[in-house]
């Protein structure tokens, strides 16, 4: 049992479409966060700020460890990324009336977007462990990075919440944003 729910949760073995399926889900929640926040939003600008929402925070983290971006590399994310935004916006009393007016779509949402959400965090965190040894200012295969995977980690669990650049740190204005904090928690601790 614990192996399937490994692979299922890593996207291993017979469970490699559940990456499909989390990733709908992630760009879901996006499409509801951005129709939420701003119901008067034009087709093409709702396209430009998904794509920024989804994969905004992976794309820093590759930036700043010199790898190329994850969009680039798989290029099913925007495709999915904008299929997912057009049903969204072009049916959203039956997409956001079900993922917010449902229990079974609340928690269907939640749990799909943080699948997605820790394997991109996983990812990041992944990329710096690998990448910076050797480009530390006294490089040794004998240290082991920190900062790098953490900031990475922090970066793609939840730099896509900060886009675009002009919000700042408005998603922080409220108090403290428990899927801001949460990626610091496991990006250290995976290597």
């Amino acid at each position: 049992m614990s192996l399937l729910m490994q692979d299922a949760l890593l996207f291993t073995g017979d469970f490699t479409w559940m990456f499909y399926v989390t990733l709908v889900g992630f760009c879901a929640a996006n499409a509801r966060a951005i129709l939420t926040a701003q119901p008067k939003i034009n087709f093409s600008q709702g396209c430009a700020l998904m794509v920024l929402s989804c994969f905004g925070g992976s794309t820093m983290a590759a930036i700043i460890c010199g790898k190329p971006v994850p969009f680039m590399c798989n290029e099913a994310l925007v495709p999915v990324c904008l299929v997912t935004w057009v049903v969204v916006y072009r049916m959203p009393v039956l997409t956001l009336g079900f993922l917010l007016d449902t229990t079974l779509g609340n928690v269907l949402n939640s749990v799909l977007y943080e699948i997605q959400r820790c394997h991109v965090l996983m990812n990041c965190a992944a990329l710096a462990a690998a990448t910076l040894p050797a480009n530390l200012a006294q490089p040794s295969q004998d240290r082991a990075t920190v900062i790098g995977p953490l900031i990475a980690g922090l970066l793609g669990g939840c730099g896509g919440g900060f886009m675009p650049l002009n919000k700042g740190l408005d998603p922080l204005a409220t108090g403290s944003n428990w899927r801001i904090g949460s990626p610091a928690l496991p990006s250290p601790r995976l290597f």
